[in-house]
């Protein structure tokens, strides 16, 4: 019995520890400022811009992509992602950024104007390198308070 914890204890440890050194590897390429969450209040009053900056931290170009994993929004809200130079209107899933450079930015911005229908809407995209199936986790947070 002991032996069968030892075997099922050092699995779950080597799942883990890829766990961790997968997601670092990632962490180590880009970094989002402000954060991989960004929230805003809407006032009533025209549309509200929330911005995610991805810096590339290698010595090389970077190509990611983006897919839509959630969304709460009502679709009477009217709202449009941009990413690095595309935008499109709401209900885009997936999508690549253009390229960019070494030490360069790129960034996400949603655009909304939304209404009372709901006082709250989240969108919650994965963003990864093309190719790659390791995701980090961004999130738009969006309260209507007009």
């Amino acid at each position: 019995m002991k032996k069968l914890y030892s075997v099922c204890f050092s699995m779950m440890l080597a799942a883990l520890v890829f766990a961790l050194v997968s997601t670092t590897a990632t962490a180590q390429k880009y970094t989002f400022t402000p954060g991989t969450t960004v929230q805003g209040v809407w006032n009533g009053d025209g549309y509200m811009d929330l911005n995610i900056y991805i810096k590339n931290m290698t010595n090389s170009d970077l190509a990611l992509k983006w897919r839509r994993i959630s969304s709460d929004f009502p679709e009477s809200w009217d709202y449009s992602l941009c990413d690095n130079g595309n935008c499109y209107p709401g209900a885009k899933t997936e999508a690549e950024f253009i390229p960019f450079g070494a030490g360069a930015e790129a960034f996400m911005k949603l655009s909304v104007g939304p209404n009372t229908d709901q006082p709250v809407g989240r969108l919650i995209y994965g963003i990864s390198e093309v190719g790659s199936s390791i995701e980090d986790t961004v999130t738009f947070i969006v309260q209507s308070m007009p």
